[in-house]
């Protein structure tokens, strides 16, 4: 029996050997890091070596859960944490639904694989059993084909799969991980790390339960947080995300036409009410929620019908529709689909899209390069005929395929200032030139630009702070990123926000006095939220420690910024008409930001920093 709440193992698979290796989880490395992204952070740092190509066999894939992953908390994540192709630097990406869980049940709580296999392979895990599977049968195959063969194959259409598609077979560099069909774990392109180890997939089985130190008490605290969600549920738990795509486009920040404006006049062809109206079926959630969120949708008219789909989800409708030009909900509908099952983020997909017609609108890009794609805006045809290109590398889809930062700069003339990306990472769906502070969420994420780190919008959009304003904004988007370290190490819904629930949680569940764990090794994960004085040391923990791996990689000041476009030019229209991020203000916010986090000008974490933060060894290498 391992530690309460949690699997009890770490299992170590060697790819190249055909190799499994387990050790037990040690107490003391689980209070320092909780789980999921913590225990990634931590392995990925101290296994792979600097300047190791991502492609290598020597970058590592570390799947990992928390110790409320698989449990009645709205516990359903995973953590997936790599080094990335896109960016080269750190890279986690969550995923939701029953993989996680399954895993918990295996009994492990971290899966690192290593090395490349020499045919294409699939792992299944099946409790203490782990066996390397023929998969040259499967390579090729997409997602949702893949998932249906390995069923067949086991016979057993319980298990829980994780798989790539040929986007990851090809190395595409934004490439994802599909799960239970319609779940990714979507940015940086872990897929083509999988596809770069021969690995087209992941097939888990559990038998366990989880060891829950208080069972009554965790119960109840369970029943009291399904509670309140079913009561504060409202519009989100109707429209899920969608909810925020009139929402954002009202206040003038709702990506349009590869950032050229914040305002789409075909809104409500493909908001949340269209989605009501024409394409919803019913509601759909992960493991254990009853929020219910997501949206199964059907349909069964259009160009490209019928099928089914669990979204579009906001960021996804925002990225391939508006910010393509694209007002036609079942389109987006299906090109959301298209990218599940070859395996392509489909923010990465929409951004690239909307980068490759502006450079066609303005002439960068020709009908000769494209291979006779028009590229114009909204033409879905073309999109559709363009991710296939990127998915199999085929004419102007191998340039794309890299990622908008190299797609720039190999394009050249002038494409570069088209490219909207922070670190190699492309741009999410919200504006910062509409809200400064998530635009140094942007810019100071480790992954790369991405809105879940520090999602500053409750707070600048739909809250009391002025969101033009850089004033309170680097303190406000610090208590941010460390919250949302602890929700990721957790492994709970990032959409439940970090309720001081949690913490009786987390005591019922594991037996720690979490309350009482002030002193300099573990101090309180939670407390009330006050901007000025919040202290989550875990958290604050994992962040260093991720961004610690960036400035190995060679990572500094310079890369904490944001596209030419949103300090150069003022949104034309909307809300946020006339405005645009100054250069000198920003530069004031962020070195504001690296003094609240103890880091030298440089955005170097210092050894004091590192230190208290319990991160001496690391404090030791960065600074020796």
């Amino acid at each position: 029996m391992g530690l309460n709440s949690y699997g009890g193992a770490i299992v170590y698979i060697d790819l190249t050997k055909e190799k499994v290796a387990k050790k037990k989880l040690d107490e003391d490395f689980a209070k320092g890091y909780l789980g999921c992204k913590g225990f990634g952070a931590r392995i990925l740092y101290d296994e792979v070596s600097p300047r190791v190509d991502p492609f290598a066999p020597e970058n590592k894939i570390i799947l990992s859960v928390g110790p409320l992953t698989g449990t009645s908390a709205f516990g359903p994540k995973c953590s997936l944490v790599t080094k990335s192709p896109l960016t080269g630097g750190f890279l986690d990406s969550n995923i939701g639904g029953h993989i996680g869980p399954e895993l918990k049940y295996a009994g492990y709580d971290t899966i690192v694989i290593s090395g490349r296999s020499k045919r294409p392979v699939y792992l299944l895990i099946d409790d203490d059993n782990i066996e390397f599977k023929k998969a040259d049968h499967l390579w090729g195959k997409d997602t949702h084909e893949t998932d249906r063969l390995i069923k067949k194959e086991l016979n057993d259409s319980d298990v829980h799969i994780a798989s790539i598609g040929p986007a990851g077979e090809n190395l595409v560099r934004f490439a994802c991980i599909t799960s239970d069909l319609y779940r990714q774990a979507g940015r940086g392109g872990s897929g083509a790390v999988w596809g770069s180890k021969k690995l087209k997939a992941i097939a888990i089985q559990g038998s366990r339960s989880v060891n829950i130190a208080n069972e009554e008490l965790f119960l109840k605290y369970s029943h009291d947080l399904r509670k309140a969600t079913l009561e504060g549920g409202g519009p989100f738990a109707t429209y899920g995300t969608m909810l925020f795509v009139d929402l954002i486009n009202e206040y003038g920040m709702l990506p349009t036409k590869n950032f050229q404006s914040g305002v789409f006049p075909e809104v409500k062809k493909i908001n949340g009410d269209a989605m009501l109206k024409t394409i919803k079926s019913k509601d759909r959630a992960c493991f254990a929620c009853s929020m219910h969120c997501a949206n199964f949708c059907v349909v069964k008219h259009g160009s490209y019908a019928p099928f089914n789909i669990e979204g579009p989800e906001y960021e996804t409708t925002t990225m391939v529709g508006p910010n393509c030009g694209l007002g036609n909900l079942e389109a987006i509908a299906y090109i959301n689909l298209l990218c599940d099952k070859v395996g392509l983020d489909t923010i990465s997909t929409g951004n690239i899209i909307g980068f490759s017609m502006e450079c066609y609108e303005k002439g960068v890009l020709t009908k000769r390069d494209t291979n006779g794609l028009r590229l114009t805006w909204g033409n879905h045809e073309a999109m559709v005929e363009l991710i296939k290109k990127i998915t199999y590398r085929e004419g102007i889809g191998n340039t794309l395929a890299e990622g908008v930062k190299s797609a720039s700069k190999e394009i050249g003339k002038g494409a570069e200032k088209y490219a909207m990306h922070v670190k190699g990472l492309e741009m999410p769906a919200y504006d910062p030139r509409g809200a400064v502070g998530i635009g140094l969420g942007y810019a100071t994420a480790n992954r790369g630009a991405c809105h879940s780190r520090a999602w500053t919008i409750s707070e600048e959009v739909m809250g009391k702070l002025d969101r033009f304003s850089i004033e309170g904004k680097p303190m406000l988007v610090s208590v941010k990123m460390h919250r949302k370290n602890i929700i990721d190490a957790l492994g709970i819904c990032e959409q439940m926000g970090l309720l001081p629930i949690y913490v009786d949680l987390l005591s019922a569940a594991t037996g720690w006095n979490v309350q009482a764990m002030h002193n300099k090794t573990y101090p309180s994960l939670i407390e009330d939220f006050k901007i000025k004085n919040e202290n989550i040391m875990i958290g604050e923990r994992i962040y260093n420690l991720a961004r610690a791996f960036n400035i190995r990689e060679g990572f500094r000041r310079k890369e904490d910024t944001l596209p030419k476009r949103f300090f150069e030019e003022p949104l034309p229209e909307g809300a946020a008409e006339g405005h645009f991020i100054n250069s000198d203000e920003f530069d004031k916010m962020l070195s504001e930001y690296y003094k609240i986090k103890g880091w030298d000008k440089n955005g170097i974490p210092t050894r004091k920093k590192l230190v208290e933060l319990n991160l001496e060894d690391v404090a030791e290498d960065l600074w020796s």
